[in-house]
C-alpha cells in the first residue's frame, strides 16, 4: 500500500503543472516567453491569477 502511495506522489510531483496550464490554456510555450521557467511567477505573467496560484500550490 505504500508503495502505490509513493508511486502516485512521485507521479503527481513530476507533472510540470506552470508548463501544461500554459500549454492547455493560452496555447502557449512558457519554455520560449518571458524568464523561460515553467514556475508560478512565469505563469503569473503570461498565463493569468488562477493558473499561477495553482502552480504555486500544486
Amino acid at each position: 500500500m505504500h508503495i502505490l502511495i509513493i508511486s502516485i506522489s512521485y507521479f503527481l510531483g513530476s507533472l510540470p503543472t506552470g508548463f501544461l496550464f500554459g500549454k492547455f490554456l493560452k496555447n502557449i510555450d512558457l519554455r520560449l516567453i518571458g524568464s523561460g521557467s515553467t514556475g508560478a511567477t512565469n505563469v503569473l505573467r503570461n498565463v493569468g491569477k488562477w493558473p499561477a496560484f495553482f502552480c504555486f500550490y500544486y
